[in-house]
């Protein structure tokens, strides 16, 4: 019993010690209300006794770092939540602390951390979610600071600073946030220099609310003139949206009009500039004009000054037996102003065009929607652009968008070793060099879509950066180009080149291997892939688009990196396609094309000196070429007079083969045309010479109307042996009236008895095969040899223009007897040599050739001891005497880089020759 009795003395003892107490409590969530007010809000206790804690805070570090701000107790009605989880019934442990604004100020972007002071006599300890709450960033105006007129400043980190006031700087350093105002007011920012780093931000505007003041950002004398994002810095300028993208005339305005209509509606306002395209072949007669009214349904819009040109405003609509067609030669339309204004200003930057430039640099980000570029650009300095991504590697949701870039003085939009950025929407006039520009070739997979370039300028020799800027190649690559793209990897759609003094897109793509520093990797542009381009527009030019022509030859005196341009032959692993393309207009090429295998589908040429110019085997299908159009106008007539130097046509029979599929011939005059004159009459088909080495191959053509002559075959041709090389195969018989049948030039050479003469194309339609010998691995670039046929029709060749015989010549399938080469100057006068033979078919057997004046061993085919036995052989081989060599050759070997095989199955046939002299 007294046993019992002290256990239960020690129970009870026990019993009435106190509770061990502890801290406990959140931080909830630290605040910016809308009255601009800083709260602070959460909740504390020691658990067990019924009365509230103090709490202590800290801001930008832990106790025992540095002094607290401020304590308070935490006396605020709580819920029945907090009291179970404090183990009282006391329901006053909730806390709120607000800021003042110079607190706020103070203490800008500090994190915060909070200690629940013990009553029991325990530890002081951190709440929960202490430390994962900063102060929010306090909004100074501009107003707050005295800034001296040119003094530099600083927006300093963690400092949120809001435009409210005009300024005029030195070096503007935004390291903190830069933040447009939300009013509705104008405001100017004058600076030498804007660096935007480590982390800082430049905000005007967003996505979801546009920036609806006026910010004239002008950019005075100085070392620079320089806007730099690096280092993490930001730009997100967001402007205005009424007056964005360009729109269409929806009738012709006349020389001397004060008004245009146009297609849609707009919401643009008086006293914007607006920029009316050239729709002639000069791209000067685009005409910039500003707005003095505004019609109530908001589609006829006054101006001044009156205009000096005209500029085209209907719909063209032609059929043709398979389809309809709609030409749109409509003048392009767009404003130029923005609500958010980049400028050059004060200084003599229009006499040294030596502008303002903005460049994104490496780990930094740009977010550029509806900015107006003024005066921007540095002539003659790399790397000194409108606009500029510099080497950012990949650039994920980066973009330029909605702005305007005009009176550039050195370009206009630059992408350089960056990837996956987006240039849309966007309006460049006026500008030197070329407009939007793939610097370096390295950049891959960005998306440019919808813009309008036009007014694309040639640069002085001597402030040129590149070559391409300068001079080009008559007739294929002009400079400089509205939009220059270096590498196929990347989405080219919907844009629209109106205008350049060089031409509108220059696929320029070099042949060794390009890397950059983003996901991407390394590339060789002329044998990468297209990714897109389609449905792109190019007019007003001297070449529309062009696929040839990159900087891979001897240094220039540029930049010390430029080469000079030499012809590039564009060969990815897989076909491109390029979609409803359109071109027109231009005075010396729609479309010039080098490489393997290429399909334009759904095509519209229209007005060009040339529509298709095409090197190699090309593939036109389902297209429209158009000769002469409504919108082709007195002053075009002059214009194309004064350039046209050659017949024009539709599609030039030059570095075969063409093939055509269901196209449509419309509008070539069924009337001779002339100028002062001279025959401008454009005619569907030309020669024009080049390495014809294969049949060009058609069907499913049609003519609307039947033109003067559908073809014309040149004698002045600039090769010596085009006319006895070129020929056309009518598969179907659209273009001949006869299925399968051969149109070559009319001369005795190709003459056969199943030839019918067309005396009014200078052609013969043959019912024949050729069969083309080609001589190669020459010591001279050019041999000049007579060739016989069996009729004993000769063909002289002359040395008098250097260079031009291309080696080779046309036989015809099945011919009894033998040709004979004879020399002239100087007929292969190497003792090594070979010679190529090419038929459409395997195994077909060609016919005797006499090699006159030289007795050869040839390798790898029979040697027949008579020239009875060869002509008896089906197998080929080769018979000679002391003076000279007969062989006849058969063919074993695809040609394998002849690359449309569903229109032609091309073989040959090599062989080395060793001749004694």
């Amino acid at each position: 019993m007294k046993n019992f009795n002290l256990i239960i003395l020690l129970l009870l003892a026990v019993t009435s010690l106190p509770i061990q107490a502890k801290i406990k409590g959140f931080v909830d969530s630290v605040t910016l209300g809308s009255n601009n007010i800083v709260t602070i809000r959460g909740w504390s206790c020691d658990t067990g006794i019924n009365r509230s804690v103090r709490v202590h805070f800290y801001f930008g570090y832990r106790a025992g770092q540095g002094p607290a701000f401020k304590g308070i107790t935490a006396n605020n009605p709580s819920e029945s939540a907090v009291s179970r989880s404090c183990k009282n019934r006391f329901n006053r442990h909730r806390m709120q602390l607000e800021l003042t604004n110079e607190q706020w100020a103070q203490h800008s972007g500090k994190t915060v951390y909070a200690y629940g002071i013990s009553l029991s006599g325990g530890k002081n300890l951190e709440l929960n979610k202490s430390g994962q709450f900063r102060i929010p960033n306090y909004v100074w105006g501009l107003s707050d600071f005295n800034i001296k007129p040119g003094a530099d400043f600083i927006v300093r980190a963690g400092q949120s600073i809001v435009i409210d006031k005009s300024i005029d700087v030195g070096t503007l350093t935004i390291v903190g946030d830069l933040i447009c105002s939300d009013d509705s007011k104008a405001y100017n920012l004058d600076a030498k220099k804007i660096i935007v780093s480590g982390g800082g931000r430049f905000i005007c505007g967003d996505q979801s609310q546009r920036f609806k003041g006026q910010l004239n950002i002008r950019m005075k004398a100085g070392s620079e003139r320089a806007i730099m994002a690096t280092y993490g810095g930001e730009l997100r300028l967001h402007g205005q949206t009424n007056n964005i993208g360009y729109q269409r005339l929806n009738r012709t305005a006349q020389i001397g009009s004060t008004s245009i209509t146009l297609a849609s509606p707009v919401n643009w306002r008086i006293g914007d500039s607006v920029v009316i395209s050239s729709t002639g072949f000069n791209m000067n007669e685009a005409e910039r004009v500003t707005i003095t009214s505004i019609s109530s349904n908001k589609q006829q819009i006054s101006f001044s000054p009156a205009l000096k040109h005209q500029h085209y405003g209907q719909l063209q609509h032609f059929n043709s037996p398979r389809r309809s067609w709609t030409l749109d030669q409509r003048a392009y339309v767009a404003n130029l102003s923005r609500n958010i204004k980049i400028s050059s200003y004060q200084g003599n930057y229009a006499s040294s065009q030596l502008g303002a430039h903005m460049m994104i640099m490496s780990s930094a980000e740009a977010y550029i929607d509806g900015v107006e570029f003024i005066n921007m650009g540095r002539l003659g300095q790399l790397g000194r652009y409108p606009f500029h991504w510099h080497k950012l590697g990949d650039a994920h949701g980066q973009y330029i968008r909605n702005s305007v870039i005009r009176d550039s003085f050195q370009r206009c939009i630059v992408v350089h070793n960056t990837n996956y950025a987006t240039v849309q929407n966007n309006v460049c006039y006026n500008h030197n060099g070329h407009g939007i520009f793939l610097e370096e070739g390295n950049e891959r997979k960005n998306v440019i879509t919808h813009n309008l370039v036009l007014g694309s300028k040639k640069i002085a020799a001597q402030k040129a950066l590149l070559i391409s800027e300068v001079e080009g190649k008559s007739a294929r690559f002009r400079a400089p180009a509205s939009y220059w793209i270096s590498n196929p990897d990347n989405r080219i759609t919907d844009n629209v080149a109106s205008g350049s003094e060089g031409t509108g897109f220059w696929m320029a793509f070099e042949k060794s291997s390009k890397c950059n520093s983003g996901t991407v990797g390394c590339s060789i542009p002329i044998s990468t892939n297209t990714l897109a381009f389609d449905r792109n527009i190019a007019h007003s030019s001297k070449v529309g688009i062009t696929w040839d022509g990159a900087p891979t030859g001897a240094p220039t005196n540029a930049n010390g990196m430029d080469r000079r341009l030499e012809n590039a032959h564009y060969a990815p692993p897989v076909k491109p396609v390029f979609n409803n393309l359109v071109y027109y207009k231009n005075s010396e090429a729609g479309v010039y094309f080098r490489g393997n295998a290429a399909t334009f589908q759904g095509n519209i040429a229209a007005d060009n000196r040339w529509s298709l110019f095409f090197a190699y085997s090309q593939y036109y299908k389902n297209g429209a070429i158009i000769g002469k159009s409504a919108s082709f106008s007195h002053n075009d007539l002059i214009s194309f007079g004064q350039q046209a130097q050659a017949q024009l046509g539709g599609i030039l029979l030059y570095d075969g083969p063409f093939e055509l599929e269901n196209v449509d011939f419309l509008a070539f005059p069924s009337t001779t045309q002339s100028y002062q004159g001279k025959n401008i009459t454009p005619i569907p088909f030309i020669n024009i010479g080049g390495a014809n080495r294969f049949e060009n191959k058609v069907k499913g053509l049609s003519f609307s109307p039947e033109p003067v002559k559908r073809m014309f075959w040149r004698r002045d041709s600039n090769w010596d042996d085009e006319t006895y090389s070129t020929s056309i195969r009518d598969l179907d018989g659209t273009l001949t009236g006869r299925a399968g049948k051969l149109v070559v030039n009319a001369n005795a050479f190709n003459d056969h008895s199943s030839c019918d003469d067309r005396p009014n194309w200078q052609a013969l339609v043959c019912d024949y095969k050729p069969i083309l010998y080609t001589i190669r691995d020459v010591s001279q670039k050019a041999s000049f040899f007579d060739v016989i046929n069996p009729n004993g029709v000769r063909v002289r060749a002359t040395p008098s223009t250097p260079y031009k015989f291309h080696n080779k010549f046309n036989t015809i399938r099945g011919s009894s007897g033998y040709y004979t080469m004879v020399a002239n100057g100087h007929l292969l006068s190497d003792e090594r040599f070979r010679i190529v033979m090419q038929a459409e078919g395997y195994g077909v057997l060609g016919p005797v050739v006499r090699l006159q004046g030289k007795s050869c061993s040839i390798s790898g085919i029979t040697r027949y001891s008579s020239l009875s036995a060869l002509r008896a052989s089906t197998k080929g081989g080769y018979y000679r005497d002391s003076f000279n060599t007969f062989f006849a050759l058969k063919t074993n070997k695809v040609f394998n880089t002849h690359a449309n095989a569903a229109l032609s199955n091309v073989y040959h046939r090599s062989v080395e020759f060793n001749c004694s002299r």
